[in-house]
């Protein structure tokens, strides 16, 4: 379309890496694997193993927030020493006995261990940590990747009731059939974690819901009146322990996600974008996100009075790049992801916004699946996501909720021409297509083979 000039711009950071000298004057060591931070007694040859999982995106958090706490309890501890000797743990490439353990802790007394894991797991379960299931472990609390076992803290031979056993890592479960030392396990399994401040009374007894939006088994969104003042406000729960990802993440966690998300773009500049948060809290059975209500319609509702006026996505499309310029992806942006208030648009729905300081980010849900990362970065990439979502709409788009795939080669090809707005988004998509490599042709669930003769 002539005239058009859209900019999508990128930012990029990089986190350091914790060194073992960043938690002040302790005794470490260093191997190629590990960093290893205070050794257990010599007293003690064996005993319980807290094993806590991560991914690249919060695995430096991780390590920043539990050192302290084992510091505290004298706990010595080690972690995989950089962010690509986690991936290939995680992978496998240590051995599948090795997924997931990512950050170990020797547990050896159950009191010190017991006041630290109640630390910790409060601190997990807050921040929405998540990570991969540690094979063959029993995870301790429903939700929170933290794995425990038993095990040899020197050597590979175990003291079970004055007879040896093979500390067998590939079958961990043997050595607890036969233990006959529970007490740290009963402990650190059932005790529970501090009060919090959100327990009594809960916010919904001055935010009572009036009607549903949409639900699922991970939770809801729903309209909720202020008793108080009477004012109608949006209500988002996310049950903690309802429908969850293999990984563990409940919508607890994407609810805590999207309410961190909205102030941080808040701080960064981006408030007049977004509607008010009203309030957030982390309850016992469910995390609630409070929002303003908006009362216009979102773009996709919106499309068939205003399809003459380009001016709308263009307006959409500024606030992404605004939204990339402060340091931030929208992940599943799509035209019902903006609301029309009066002359501008407001952004909601923040559960798949992420930062852009690191590549390697938590698989958030999204309508079409990016394939290909090495050859386009995160933001074109989520930038094409919004650009789809106005092209494939009606009958299109539900020719496609079946794999969620796009040739983008077919597309331009023969492209869908229903309105200024479709002209728009192909004029936009061929600019970003440039930043792609010649044999990426795909955008989806899984990638398209290039079209080739012969």
């Amino acid at each position: 379309m002539e005239g058009t000039d859209v900019v999508f711009e990128r930012t990029e950071a990089i986190e350091r890496f914790p060194s073992p000298r960043d938690f002040g004057d302790v005794d470490w060591a260093e191997t190629p694997h590990w960093y290893g931070v205070g050794t257990p007694s010599r007293q003690v040859s064996q005993g319980w193993k807290l094993y806590v999982s991560a991914t690249p995106a919060n695995y430096i958090s991780l390590i920043l927030n539990a050192a302290p706490v084992f510091l505290r309890h004298g706990i010595a501890f080690k972690y995989l020493r950089s962010i690509d000797h986690l991936c290939q743990a995680n992978i496998g490439l240590f051995g599948f006995s090795q997924v997931g353990k990512n950050l170990v802790a020797y547990l050896e007394t159950p009191e010190s261990s017991a006041e630290a894991l109640t630390a910790l797991r409060q601190w997990l379960g807050v921040s929405g940590h998540f990570g991969p299931v540690v094979p063959r472990l029993q995870q301790l609390w429903r939700g929170i990747p933290a794995f425990l076992r038993y095990g040899a803290y020197r050597g590979t031979t175990l003291s079970i009731d004055g007879r040896d056993v093979v500390d067998d890592r590939d079958d961990p479960k043997a050595v607890i059939d036969v233990l006959d030392q529970y007490a740290l396990w009963d402990v650190v399994r059932h005790r529970e974690a501090p009060p919090s401040r959100h327990d009594s009374p809960s916010l919904l007894a001055r935010y009572p819901v009036r009607s549903v939006i949409c639900r699922s088994g991970k939770g809801g969104v729903f309209i909720a009146t202020d008793v108080r003042s009477g004012d109608e406000c949006i209500a988002k729960l996310g049950l903690r322990h309802g429908a969850e990802l293999p990984d563990g993440r409940d919508g607890a966690h994407f609810v805590r996600h999207e309410a961190r998300m909205y102030a941080l773009m808040t701080a960064r500049g981006m408030g007049t974008h977004l509607p008010h948060v009203i309030e957030f809290s982390d309850e016992a059975d469910a995390s609630i996100l409070l929002l303003e209500r908006l009362s216009g319609e979102d773009l996709f509702a919106a499309r068939s009075s205003l399809s003459s006026d380009v001016s709308w996505v263009d307006k959409a499309v500024d606030i992404i790049s605004k939204a990339h310029f402060a340091g931030f992806v929208l992940g599943d942006v799509k035209l019902s992801n903006f609301v029309v208030t009066g002359s501008s648009l407001r952004l909601i729905d923040l559960e798949s916004c992420q930062g852009v300081c690191s590549d390697r980010k938590e698989d958030m849900p999204v309508s079409f699946r990016a394939f290909g990362v090495d050859d386009i970065d995160r933001f074109t990439a989520y930038s094409m996501h919004f650009l789809l979502s106005v092209l494939f709409v009606d009958g299109a788009k539900e020719s496609l909720r079946a794999n969620r795939i796009v040739d983008l080669n077919e597309l331009l090809a023969s492209p869908p021409r229903r309105d200024a707005w479709d002209e728009f988004a192909l004029a936009a998509l061929k600019r970003l297509m440039g930043a792609m490599t010649p044999g990426f042709t795909s955008f989806g669930r899984k990638p398209l083979p290039s079209s080739s003769e012969g």
